[in-house]
């Protein structure tokens, strides 16, 4: 087994000065388990697949001490059954923050507390031992949403679009009809909603500002990016819950 705690001590480091990646109680984890550590996990179906997606799982951070990191028991992302992890797994983590950066650290498995809402106590490695991994943007996925668009400074220019990209930043949409005064820059509110694995239907408003028009001359359908802005950070960690879950599922029937 490789030691987790002597790579936490030697790899080297990137310092954020803006705090940026410090962890917070509350946030979600990502984490993924060592691949030479996958017969550690026990899931509730008794399986022992080796496949990447049922190595997956998010928890939430409820507890930060000076050495540990408590989080909820995990949830395997592609089946939403409680993972039993022991005591020892090597893992990695990955979070998600608003500046649109993914960042990642090494960590294992201290013990499981037994309370009355059972958790998980992880190795909490120091900030520089932090590492962001994704500068430009989160996790897209190519989906097909509706959605309503509305002009932030006229309510009653009102149209429709399909989602046909989404990430924890932004939304790619293809418009079924112009918009009068459409520019970069422009704010809008979107209205879609998506369904999550577990079947819970998440239903969103979302101010966003315009950063990219494409126009289809052809079909009359032109295409617009936009990121969120002023954004709740639960309703951030529901898209991307959902981008996760997405990408998983693409990637299980590219490998069927």
């Amino acid at each position: 087994m490789v030691d987790i705690t002597m790579q936490l001590n030697q790899k080297g480091g990137f310092k954020n000065m803006d705090d940026q990646n410090n962890l917070h109680i509350g946030e979600s984890l990502y984490l993924k388990v060592d691949e030479t550590e996958e017969q550690a996990i026990k899931s509730d179906e008794k399986s022992k697949q080796s496949n990447v997606q049922e190595r997956e799982y998010v928890a939430k951070i409820v507890e930060i001490t000076d050495s540990y990191i408590y989080i909820s028991l995990p949830t395997n992302i592609a089946t939403q059954k409680t993972a039993f992890i022991t005591d020892g797994t090597p893992l990695t983590a990955k979070f998600a923050r608003k500046d649109q950066a993914v960042y990642e650290f090494l960590t294992k498995v201290v013990q499981r507390i037994n309370r009355e809402v059972p958790m998980l106590q992880l190795l909490k490695p120091s900030s520089d031992h932090i590492y962001r991994i994704q500068r430009r943007s989160f996790v897209r996925v190519d989906v097909t949403l509706n959605a309503k668009l509305t002009i932030k400074n006229d309510p009653s220019n009102v149209t429709h679009a399909t989602i046909f990209n989404i990430s924890g930043g932004g939304l790619g949409m293809a418009l079924k009809h112009k918009i009068l005064d459409l520019t970069v820059g422009s704010h809008l509110f979107v209205d879609f909603q998506f369904t999550l694995r577990n079947g819970t239907t998440v239903q969103l408003r979302q101010e966003c500002e315009v950063v990219r028009i494409q126009e289809d001359v052809v079909n009359q359908r032109d295409k617009i990016f936009v990121s969120f802005i002023n954004m709740l950070e639960s309703d951030r960690e529901k898209i991307i819950r959902y981008c996760f879950e997405k990408q998983l599922a693409q990637r299980n029937i590219r490998s069927s």
